[in-house]
């Protein structure tokens, strides 16, 4: 409301009070009509009042909501203890960027020394397997040796194989050398599976820990979105495919233009549901779990709206002055809703009938 509207407001909210206070003449004159005031010509003049009627308008909403940054769930990465061991690293942060593939761990154990062992013996059964199976094979067919024995020797060659190729497995995804001979080791190396950043260490260095116990955590970047906690009286103004602006409470002058790419239709018991959304542009400079503030622009249904400046606030409540004569106005309680542009929506009151 701009200071001339603010003065003409004032001024006949003043004579409203005036005019409403009992008169003590002899005469037992009638108070004048309740919330109701008079002006002179030359009063109106000087106020330089306008006169308009209610129009019918669509309004445009600026949804405000808070949310957080996440990274897409195929892009959370557990990194756990495969046989279990002493664990060995030098320095691993949450926070620091690791490649992938470089060393962040060791695991020290005995038990690595057995699997080494029974791939070296399987290997060697393996290789004497397959020279049996082709010495039968020779023999059967200088009908020295029936057909029975260079199938069973066939069959103990390829369950050798088998089991040379689970053990070549095992020690791959342990990370153990594929040794025949040479020495052998009791350590594994845990490296990153993913280029990412460590979120959370979940153990000590020199701790032992079990099988499939987590290790660290990380977070694989270039996937980021936003989810922002909306309520249900907010739900019909926003769908799929609406554009959004997003930014950090610690820069609030960077935009980052995102869209909604899905609506929850879970609520919880204060009655609020996540609403995802993606961002349109380059990620720097955002990481997992910080906060963000978004804006959608919506618009309302048809509503009836007056001028912001022709609502008066007066003790906590909303009035319009209605023209009942020439010079004669009739402050009324309103019920305002939306406002936006310059106009508030009028939710209850005489000018909805």
């Amino acid at each position: 409301m701009n200071f001339n509207n603010l003065f003409i407001m004032s001024f006949m909210l003043m004579l409203l009070s005036c005019q409403q206070e009992p008169t003590r003449s002899g005469n037992d004159e009638l108070p004048a009509e309740d919330n109701t005031v008079m002006l002179t010509a030359a009063q109106r003049k000087n106020a330089e009042i306008s006169i308009g009627n209610p129009e019918e308008k669509q309004l445009r909403q600026l949804l405000r909501l808070r949310g957080h940054l996440e990274a897409a769930p195929q892009n959370l990465i557990v990194i756990s203890s495969t046989l279990g061991g002493i664990i060995r690293f030098k320095e691993v942060l949450p926070g620091m960027y690791v490649n992938k593939g470089e060393l962040i761990a060791t695991m020290e154990d005995a038990q690595y020394l057995q699997i080494q062992q029974d791939y070296r013996s399987a290997k060697a059964r393996n290789e004497l397997a397959y020279s049996n199976y082709k010495r039968q094979q020779e023999l059967y067919e200088a009908r020295a040796s029936s057909a029975q024995v260079a199938q069973e020797a066939a069959a103990q060659y390829r369950l050798a194989q088998a089991e040379v190729q689970a053990l070549e497995q095992k020690l791959s995804w342990l990370q153990l050398p594929l040794k025949s001979q040479g020495a052998m080791t009791t350590q594994v190396s845990i490296r990153a599976p993913e280029s990412g950043y460590i979120t959370k260490v979940h153990t000590m260095n020199g701790s032992y820990t079990r099988a499939s116990e987590v290790l660290f955590e990380m977070v694989k970047p270039g996937d980021i979105h936003i989810t922002l906690k909306a309520y249900e009286k907010d739900i019909p103004f926003i769908h799929v495919g609406q554009a959004v602006s997003a930014y950090s409470p610690a820069d609030t002058q960077k935009k980052w233009p995102c869209e909604v790419v899905l609506v929850g239709k879970e609520f919880m018991a204060d009655r609020s549901t996540e609403v995802h959304c993606h961002i349109n542009a380059r990620q720097e400079g955002l990481y997992p779990g910080m906060s963000m503030f978004a804006e959608i622009e919506t618009t309302t249904d048809q509503s009836r709206v007056l001028p912001e400046d022709a609502v008066v606030h007066f003790e906590g409540k909303d009035y319009v002055f209605i023209q009942l004569g020439e010079n004669k106005f009739k402050m009324v309680e309103v019920s305002c809703g939306q406002a936006m542009d310059g106009y508030v929506s009028i939710l209850q009151g005489a000018l909805l009938h």
